[in-house]
């Protein structure tokens, strides 16, 4: 594989959060509500699923990203919309929505990469079908649904580019994850799509399945044509209904964790759609992945295409 330029053109649209993340390093997460923890360190960032894939397209597979979703009129909304447009991220899919503010996600990290989220999400909450910027849609080769709550808008985008033939990919995250209603229409939404994002956990607790393989092979009886899962030192995997392909982890100390499973759904659907080649697009996502975790913050270093396949080479000629 080549370093890439996106000689095709292609453009992506991203559904999702952008956010103020504020990350707090502790040594074990709150067990009881009268537990009293201390911060070890703490870090504010701008965050967000869906900020975050668009960040790794646009810097290090220079593939043209827009995002969609909503800010808030607060000061914090225009910090964020001039973060993206800072990394060349197209930001005329952002609504600001008045008298409201913008989304904040705070979470809490021990030092075995347990996590607890706690997120206001603020203006995505009060954006509406008709704020869409549609324009973005007819134009996108394909829209990717980041983890967030709003599945009505979800599902009105996803079945306007499946109208339109374009490709969908979608990643439920945890927001589907409190209720057999909600794990149900993350289902609904998963038969509409191309590409389905998960990892382990979140591949077994949607699927109602104790293993790996039975959980791929039920949410693709679902519709989704691909399947697309992290098991964290274990590696990741791709399944369709007749391939499947592993790839192991890279043996790499882990110093941040937060925002790799985005980094690395940014590289496998990029690689998709300039190469469309599972192998090497499944490489290459494991790789931007690696380089993540080795980096403190979300998006603070956007590796170039060619920083990934170094990473990779050499650990391929060390083992």
């Amino acid at each position: 594989m080549e370093n890439t330029n996106n000689k095709k053109n292609i453009k992506v649209a991203v559904f999702g959060t952008l956010s103020k993340d504020l990350i707090f390093d502790v040594d074990s997460l709150p067990n009881n509500n009268t537990q009293h923890i201390f911060s070890n360190s703490y870090i504010e960032l701008h965050g967000g699923a869906a900020a975050n894939v668009c960040a790794y397209l646009a810097g290090t597979l220079d593939i043209d990203s827009y995002i969609i979703s909503a800010v808030g009129s607060d000061e914090l909304g225009k910090e964020l919309v001039s973060g993206m447009i800072k990394l060349n991220v197209n930001t005329s899919g952002i609504t600001k929505i008045k008298n409201t503010i913008s989304s904040c996600i705070a979470t809490i990290q021990n030092i075995r990469g347990e996590r607890l989220f706690i997120v206001n999400t603020g203006a995505i909450d009060l954006l509406s079908i008709n704020d869409l910027n549609i324009a973005i849609l007819n134009s996108c080769d394909l829209l990717y649904i980041a983890p967030n709550k709003r599945d009505d808008l979800s599902s009105y985008m996803i079945e306007y580019c499946k109208k339109k033939n374009k490709l969908v990919a979608f990643n439920p995250g945890p927001a589907y994850l409190n209720s057999n209603e909600r794990k149900d229409i993350a289902i609904n939404l998963i038969n509409k799509t191309d590409f389905v994002f998960f990892n382990r956990l979140e591949l077994l607790t949607y699927s109602r399945k104790n293993n790996v393989d039975d959980a791929c092979e039920y949410i693709l009886s679902k519709g989704a044509k691909y399947v697309v899962v992290t098991c964290d030192k274990d590696g990741c995997l791709v399944a369709t209904k007749d391939y499947k392909c592993n790839i192991k982890s890279l043996d790499l100390e882990v110093i941040d964790p937060t925002g790799a499973g985005d980094a690395f759904a940014a590289g496998f659907i990029g690689i998709m759609l300039l190469y469309n080649d599972i192998e090497s697009a499944l490489e290459f996502a494991n790789g931007l992945g690696a380089f993540k975790v080795q980096h403190k913050g979300l998006r603070e270093i956007i590796p170039k295409n060619s920083d990934i396949l170094k990473l990779i080479e050499k650990h391929k000629s060390e083992n």
